[in-house]
């Protein structure tokens, strides 16, 4: 088990050195969105899980922010995010990292889904 290490903490905190991947599926529901959700949803996920502060970017914008000492380069970063937070995270993504490649990539429904970034690819 020397390939795969479980750590348990907050975002990349746990992280004891830097990492070539991180694959991320941070809360990204606004309070307005989480509050018309379906019972289906929000009876079985626990509201940590969904629940991303106002504009569903909180989490977002402190992973983004913490990743940056955490990635190594060549490396990637695939975060989930919500159908309309593309463009935001794209320009979080490339505040924190200037000289990265930053992608969105949408899903079979056309909806922006994931954010890419690629740091000395």
């Amino acid at each position: 088990m020397d390939r795969v290490a479980l750590l348990h903490g907050n975002l990349v905190d746990p992280l004891p050195e830097a990492v070539n991947l991180i694959v991320a599926n941070p809360p990204y529901v606004s309070n307005s969105e989480f509050a018309v959700l379906n019972p289906e949803i929000t009876e079985f996920e626990p509201i940590i899980a969904l629940a991303g502060g106002k504009d569903g970017l909180q989490s977002i914008k402190e992973l983004i922010a913490k990743s940056g000492g955490k990635l190594l380069s060549p490396g990637a970063f695939l975060l989930e995010i919500g159908h309309n937070q593309g463009q935001a995270v794209f320009e979080m993504a490339k505040k924190y990292f200037p000289e990265s490649m930053v992608s969105i990539i949408t899903d079979l429904n056309g909806l922006e889904r994931v954010v890419k970034i690629l740091v000395g690819c």
